[in-house]
């Protein structure tokens, strides 16, 4: 299966796959944590939906195409951020189900955790040396020294036992993952407020099939409609999911 899907994508040659890669903000994606193969046939997907929402003259499903892979990758995000996607699956999901809550979520989960100190075991924990290295420093009793001098006097002076248990459950630090928690120090209360945005303008298309009903609640008159429609989706899309 992995290997058809290596076939499959590398088929599509260089060209392709950096044009692909090409589209995504590196800063600001929504998708880093994804594995190559992934990551790849994600922008793919992102490319389709970009093109569909350009070409569809339905703006219900303009809307929703649009919605869905924020959806998606909010969902991804906070799996990733709250460290539960080893335990769900299709069968068994821990996030709520509904977009609003998992948005709300994930803003008061960002912000609680921007605000509180970083744990000091996981400072302590968090280098890792080679062996190579590692049998360096041991073997010269001098660097080894000093290291464990410099260990004492940290452990000392951030109250922690000279023997020290990595503990990274206590709620009054941060714990979370500093690499994810940088990955999204974009999300600002406008990239919170368009994506409720959009949610809003969803609920609408996903029970009704006056499109008249989506063109108002986004403030759409006049002529151009679809085509107004289209530019706020494209643009929503852009700032949501990273997009260049």
């Amino acid at each position: 299966m992995e290997n058809e899907r290596l076939k499959r994508i590398f088929s599509k040659g260089d060209k392709e796959i950096g044009r692909l890669l090409s589209l995504i903000d590196q800063e600001k994606n929504l998708i880093n944590s994804f594995p190559l193969l992934d990551y790849i046939e994600f922008i793919e997907q992102l490319d389709k939906i970009i093109k569909y929402v350009e070409d569809s003259d339905n703006p219900r499903l303009i809307v929703l195409e649009s919605w869905l892979i924020i959806d998606f990758s909010i969902r991804n995000l906070l799996k990733k951020g709250l460290e539960i996607e080893r335990f769900c699956d299709e069968e068994f999901n821990l996030l709520p189900q509904g977009f609003k809550d998992c948005i709300n979520l994930l803003e008061n989960f960002i912000y609680n955790q921007r605000k509180k100190e970083l744990n000091p075991q996981r400072k302590f924990s968090e280098i890792e040396l080679p062996k190579a290295i590692l049998s360096f420093v041991l073997d010269n009793s001098n660097i080894k020294k000093e290291i464990l001098d410099f260990q004492e006097s940290f452990l000392l002076s951030n109250n922690l036992p000279l023997v020290p248990t990595i503990d990274l459950n206590n709620s009054e630090y941060r714990n979370v993952n500093e690499n994810w928690l940088d990955s999204v120090k974009h999300l600002d209360k406008v990239w919170f407020q368009k994506a409720n945005k959009l949610n809003k303008v969803r609920n609408l298309a996903a029970h009704s099939f006056d499109k008249e009903k989506i063109y108002k609640e986004l403030g759409i008159k006049g002529s151009n409609q679809l085509e107004k429609l289209k530019e706020f989706c494209l643009t929503t899309l852009k700032l949501l999911m990273g997009l260049k």
